[in-house]
């Protein structure tokens, strides 16, 4: 439903006073601390991190007591590397990212956003600038800032039909063949790493702290990808990218110095006494296959991309398709239908990922937990347990 489903709730002051919303935490406090700078450097953070905030439902004249009728009240716990802000001199929604001052992302980011590797493959995300932060004590490592336009996980936003399935697929294969083809592996392909420019999909914006939309309490505008110009799709997080000198038949690194969301690849779980150095470039497409076949779980009528992710992820190393070969194989299966089935629309599956499982369980413990001493959560706590950044 595209409406508002905002009501006008007073909490329980106490209740409220304790989910500790109106105090910001450690990770927090280092936004507070160079909200000054970045504003300097022209951007704006959110109301929460100006140093004179305060929170708005404890003001006298509040219109709600509840934290969660407020947009200040949501915070990216998992994610405090990250912010999201404002460029003041034309509105561009940017993100920052925090990392050493040395990192070997701001090194690959910047080599991927050389002009002359200005194409349309190209689907690594844009550098737009590099902020040094002044070391606060003698001793603490010396740290900086990237800043990349701000853009959405390809998941946050339902899949229409079949054809915007294929076209996300097709983006993300060019992206890595693109990588791969210069010897660059990406080194941790997963759901938290593709992200998609929104402008169009969600043309309101959204929260970036929250599933919602960007005043945190009204539902998230989805227009489909199908009824849009393009969406493109980007890649994100490159601290475990590599290049590799050898190229993809050849390249061999130690899996000790591999950082990927999918643990479970079987060249990452080597028997006892065994440890053989891996192919990256191998891993990368294994990676890949594991997100494609995770996002089709959550619909129907995609089972015909089966035996693509099957190859994609095969135990054999050897055997798994290179970036290009599985590019074809998607285009061979694409061609093979009917345009009228392309453009299926897609039903919902019953399957919940692992991550919004552990939310629904948090959520009934504290329901038990209440049962014990005879009150009740307020909706407030509940609805942080369920919402709250529920990323995977």
């Amino acid at each position: 439903m595209l409406g508002s489903t905002r009501t006008t709730r007073i909490a329980d002051s106490s209740a409220v006073t304790s989910m500790g919303l109106e105090k910001r935490d450690i990770y927090e406090l280092f936004w507070v601390r160079h909200q000054p700078l970045l504003l300097e450097k022209g951007y704006l953070l959110r109301p929460r991190y100006a140093p004179n905030w305060t929170p708005p439902w404890l003001l006298p004249d509040a219109p709600s007591a509840d934290p969660w009728d407020n947009e200040d009240a949501h915070i990216p716990i998992k994610y405090h590397k990250v912010m999201d802000a404002i460029r003041l001199r034309d509105g561009l929604p940017v993100v920052f990212k925090r990392t050493p001052y040395n990192s070997p992302e701001i090194q690959m980011l910047q080599i991927l956003s050389d002009r002359r590797l200005d194409v349309a493959e190209n689907g690594a995300v844009d550098l737009l600038e590099v902020i040094n932060i002044p070391v606060e004590k003698e001793g603490d490592p010396a740290e900086a800032l990237i800043v990349m336009p701000k853009h959405i996980h390809f998941h946050r936003v339902q899949f229409h039909c079949r054809s915007e399935v294929a076209h996300f697929m097709r983006n993300v294969l060019e992206t890595v063949e693109f990588l791969h083809q210069r010897h660059i592996t990406h080194g941790d392909l997963g759901d938290r790493n593709i992200v998609m420019d929104y402008t169009d999909v969600c043309p309101d914006g959204y929260h970036f702290a929250s599933l919602l939309g960007p005043d945190g309490f009204e539902p998230l505008r989805q227009i489909p990808r199908c009824q849009v110009p393009f969406v493109e799709y980007y890649l994100i997080d490159f601290e475990g990218s590599l290049w590799c000198s050898a190229g993809r038949a050849s390249a061999a690194v130690d899996p000790d110095h591999i950082k990927s969301q999918w643990r479970c690849a079987p060249e990452l779980n080597q028997p006892s006494g065994k440890h053989e150095m891996i192919n990256p470039f191998a891993l990368d497409i294994y990676n890949l296959g594991k997100t494609f076949y995770t996002a089709c779980c959550y619909y129907v009528g995609l089972d015909d991309f089966q035996p693509l992710f099957e190859k994609m992820t095969a135990a054999d190393v050897s055997m798994r398709p290179s970036a290009v070969e599985a590019l074809h194989e998607l285009n061979a299966l694409e061609t093979a239908l009917s345009s009228e089935r392309s453009k299926e629309l897609l039903e919902w599956t019953y399957y919940v990922p692992p991550h919004i499982q552990s939310r629904i369980c948090a959520a009934h413990a504290e329901m038990r937990k209440h049962q014990v001493t005879g009150t009740l959560p307020t909706r407030s706590r509940i609805r942080s347990l369920l919402l709250h950044d529920a990323e995977p």
